[in-house]
């Protein structure tokens, strides 16, 4: 993915994340004006119901770590995770778990994953 401050070449734009029966995502990454973040949208089309999410990622501050990224992420999320991807950006591995409490009837307290 790359993003340019003019929306120009190359510049990413639209890109189909996933393809699914039940549900296609497609991902845009532009600049905020102020230049501090990069504005993830998320279109999702569900029986032909469009929605649209725009998720904020701070890059004022330099790259620390993917850990260090994940957990500012999390932040707004009532769980959290560490995933890893392919070159194509799929799910190759992760562990994620629900901030809530969990007692031994309200199930699995972490899920991991692997392909």
């Amino acid at each position: 993915v790359t993003v340019m401050e003019d929306g120009m070449y190359p510049h990413t734009g639209w890109f189909t994340q996933s393809d699914e029966p039940e549900v296609r995502r497609e991902y845009m990454y532009t600049l905020s004006p102020d230049g501090k973040y990069v504005l993830w949208t998320v279109r999702e089309t569900r029986a032909e119901r469009q929605s649209i999410t725009v998720n904020l990622v701070y890059i004022e501050r330099a790259y620390l770590s993917a850990v260090d990224v994940t957990e500012r992420r999390n932040i707004a999320y009532n769980f959290r995770s560490l995933l890893a991807r392919n070159t194509k950006g799929q799910l190759t591995a992760g562990v994620y778990f629900p901030m809530a409490v969990v007692t031994a009837e309200g199930g699995p307290a972490c899920t991991i994953f692997y392909t």
